[in-house]
C-alpha cells in the first residue's frame, strides 16, 4: 500500500470535493492550505496558506533574488521565471499544505519555489504536477536544525505533456527530509533530487513509483 509511505495526516483518500471555480482537472487536499500556481503565478482566488507560513515573491528582474545557477537547467529555468516564490515556516502548521503546479499549452511553464523550514518546525506538503503543456519546476528546501520535511509528489499531466522537476534540500543539524514521489504521466518526465546533508545526524529518506 502506498500509504505506508504517507506521513499519518496525508492519504491519498483524503481529498475534498471542490466548488465551481476550480478547475475541472485539478482536485485539492484542504483549501484551507492551498498554493495554486498556473503558468508560475499565484492564483491568489484559489490560494490560501495557515498563519503560520509567511510568503514572499519576487520579480525576475529584481537580480538581488536571482539564484546560484549551477546548471544548464537552472539557466532554462530562470530565463522563463515569471515569478520567484518564498514559503517562510515559522513554525508547524496544523495541517499539510497542498501545492498545485498547473501548466498549459499556451506557453512553457517555469516555477521556482523556495522553502525555509524554522528550527524544531515540521512541514507536510503534497505538490501536484498537473496539465497538459510543458513545464519545469523547482523546489529549494533550507531545513534549519531539528526541523522536517515530509514530501509527497504527485506527478500526473497529460501524456502528451513534457516536465522537467528540481527536488533539492539542504539539511542542517538533526533536520529530516522524508519524501516520497509518485509518477503516473508525461511523454518525457525528468525528475532530479539532491539532498546535501550540511549538518550532524541529519536524514533523508526517498522512495519513488512510476
Amino acid at each position: 500500500s502506498l500509504n505506508q509511505y504517507m506521513p499519518d495526516k496525508l492519504q491519498l483518500s483524503h481529498q475534498v470535493g471542490l466548488s465551481q471555480k476550480w478547475p475541472s482537472d485539478c482536485s485539492v487536499l484542504d483549501k484551507n492550505s492551498c498554493l495554486f500556481l498556473e503558468q508560475g503565478k499565484i492564483n491568489s482566488a484559489l490560494s490560501k496558506l495557515p498563519k503560520e507560513i509567511m510568503l514572499e515573491t519576487n520579480q525576475i528582474d529584481d537580480l538581488a533574488f536571482a539564484p546560484s545557477k549551477t546548471n544548464a537547467l537552472d539557466h532554462l529555468n530562470w530565463a522563463t521565471l515569471p515569478q520567484s516564490i518564498n514559503l517562510h515556516v515559522k513554525k508547524s502548521p496544523d495541517r499539510p499544505l497542498h501545492l498545485i503546479l498547473k501548466q498549459s499549452t499556451s506557453s512553457w511553464t517555469s516555477s521556482r519555489i523556495t522553502i525555509d523550514l524554522a528550527p524544531g518546525a515540521t512541514l507536510t506538503l503534497l505538490v501536484s504536477y498537473v496539465g497538459d503543456g510543458n513545464g519545469h519546476h523547482v523546489l529549494d528546501f533550507n531545513l534549519a536544525s531539528q526541523s522536517q520535511i515530509n514530501l509527497v509528489s504527485l506527478q500526473e499531466v497529460e501524456t502528451s505533456a513534457v516536465i522537467l522537476m528540481q527536488t533539492r534540500a539542504k539539511l542542517a543539524q538533526e533536520a529530516q527530509f522524508k519524501a516520497l514521489h509518485i509518477c503516473s504521466g508525461g511523454k518525457l518526465s525528468r525528475h532530479d533530487l539532491e539532498i546535501t546533508l550540511a549538518g550532524p545526524h541529519s536524514s533523508a529518506e526517498a522512495h519513488g513509483l512510476y
